[in-house]
């Protein structure tokens, strides 16, 4: 299940328990008077620097492996002045807990000289600010913490207040002369953590900006503040930004076509389709003024009064603008968009998919609060998706993505995947059974279609299976006893059924969760 997006992982450190010139632990008190027994020597200090160096890194960028960078770090002296820069690389301050109370600054260690991303999460509230504190205001607190950190490069906000970050706040995080990159976040169930910008000019230069909404969460409005974000967006960071993620609901499709982004690679358009404020989706006239853009990737979930996401109008003369993309992704695609006859040579990467992912509708209860938000899932049909693939063509497709409900065009669609792109790489199906079909597609024949992609390395499948039990079904009473068990084997005998006919496959593997099966 794609969950929404949230804050990055961050190791939660006690900094009090490191001493500041060694980064080691303290064991011993000061005023012992105990022998203390020399350690024995570290096995890993036989190591070369370099590989303890890569262990570290692997720790830090695998999901779910961070704690145990922790505790690597704490296996002796040297090794912990090798983990300090990378443990301490992205850290998480709470704003009404830590900062505003002012425990942040109980820890003065070397390690903020290691902090490039910081995640400031929270509520900025005046409510908060302790007794001791509370004269200075939190402009002075956020100043100090600032002051500390000399290489920030990644700064992301994020929390559940009720009101707009203040203006000053505001101003202050967006003019931190080493940031680079800038992250505003909502979490689920909580209101846009809004800035508060006026018209006054920064001179930071930003390469990222990212205003993300989850895809669950819809608002009934746009939120006041919002206006102001994508002015400053649009007049102050055009001309720098190489990154931009915006909801689609804030923007103003003839300011940002008016606008000229002479660096902008990578565009992501998410939120609700359905508030942009009394304007047609156009996403051709975004578009516009990005020539040189490489990625983009159109995550707008369908709403009762929306419709699939058209690129191009058939009226519209002009060709498709970006012609050195690599990278596409549209969720709900019109089969009718012109676009797709229109796709540059360069394109690498192309992403056909549902948001949310569609199986979401499938289940009772996920169903229910999907319809209660006003969300509906028009998926493409076998014959649809055949229509788009036939005019996108490519001998140079690397990675290919495709969510859809088979029909009767099924067997033409999975047989021609490979007569379109031979050179794919990667593919990755989400095939869903028609609402009154228990038919299973068979992995000999699913083997038998895809067989002529002799590149193929990575295939990632969801089926659909007739049987497949609730993700989960091990917390509900009613399913039957064995039935993830029975799964789970039909889901091994796929598996080495596809690795031993697409001789290509580098290794099969199977998982289950998420919407797996």
């Amino acid at each position: 299940m794609d969950y929404p997006s949230q804050p990055p992982e961050i190791v939660e450190v006690d900094l009090d328990d490191w001493q500041d010139d060694e980064f080691y632990p303290s064991t011993v008190s000061q005023h012992s008077d105990e022998q203390v027994s020399p350690s024995k020597p570290c096995p890993l200090d036989s190591l070369p620097y370099e590989i303890m160096e890569e262990i570290a890194e692997l720790l830090f960028v695998t999901p779910g492996q961070k704690h145990f960078l922790k505790l690597f770090s704490l296996t002796c002296k040297r090794i912990r002045r090798l983990c300090a820069p990378i443990l301490f690389r992205s850290i998480m301050v709470s704003i009404e807990y830590k900062l505003l109370p002012g425990r942040v600054f109980h820890d003065t260690g070397k390690f903020w000289l290691y902090v490039k991303q910081l995640t400031l999460c929270g509520s900025w509230e005046a409510d908060y600010l302790g007794p001791s504190v509370k004269h200075h205001g939190a402009s002075f607190l956020l100043n100090d913490l600032l002051s500390r950190l000399s290489h920030l490069s990644t700064l992301i906000v994020t929390g559940s207040g009720h009101t707009p970050i203040p203006a000053d706040i505001s101003h202050k995080l967006l003019s931190i002369p080493t940031l680079s990159s800038f992250i505003l976040q909502t979490w689920e169930n909580s209101p846009h953590p809004l800035l508060a910008i006026d018209a006054h000019p920064f001179t930071t230069t930003f390469t990222s900006f990212e205003y993300r909404v989850p895809e669950f969460v819809r608002s009934k409005s746009v939120l006041n503040g919002e206006w102001s974000v994508l002015e400053f967006v649009t007049t102050q960071m055009s001309s720098s930004l190489v990154r931009l993620t915006l909801p689609i609901g804030v923007i103003s499709f003839s300011a940002v076509s008016r606008t000229c982004w002479p660096n902008l690679r990578e565009l992501n358009l998410e939120g609700d389709c359905e508030l942009g404020h009394g304007q047609t989706v156009d996403i051709g006239a975004i578009l516009s003024g990005m020539p040189y853009l490489r990625s983009l990737r159109v995550s707008l979930p369908q709403g009762s009064k929306s419709h699939r996401i058209v690129m191009q109008r058939a009226e519209q003369v002009a060709s498709f603008p970006c012609q050195d993309l690599k990278d596409l992704t549209v969720s709900f695609p019109d089969p009718d968009d012109v676009v797709y006859s229109q796709l540059p040579p360069t394109l690498r990467r192309l992403a056909l998919r549902c948001t949310p992912r569609h199986y979401n509708h499938r289940y009772r209860f996920e169903q229910k609060t999907l319809t209660q938000l006003g969300l509906r899932s028009p998926i493409l049909t076998s014959f649809e998706l055949l229509s788009v693939l036939r005019r996108c063509r490519s001998e140079l497709l690397q990675e290919l993505e495709l969510e859809y409900e088979e029909d009767e065009r099924d067997e033409e669609l999975l047989t021609n995947i490979s007569t379109y792109f031979p050179a794919l790489r990667i593919l990755t199906l989400y095939r869903y059974r028609r609402r009154d079909s228990e038919v299973d597609l068979s992995a000999v024949e699913l083997a038998q279609a895809l067989s002529p992609l002799r590149s193929l390395r990575m295939l990632r499948l969801h089926l659909d299976h007739s049987n497949a039990p609730h993700p989960l079904s091990a917390f509900m009473p009613d399913v039957p006893p064995g039935a993830w068990c029975r799964h789970a084997e039909l889901l091994t005998k796929t598996a080495y059924t596809l690795a031993a006919r697409l001789a290509s496959l580098e290794f099969p593997r199977h998982g289950y969760g998420g919407g797996a099966g």
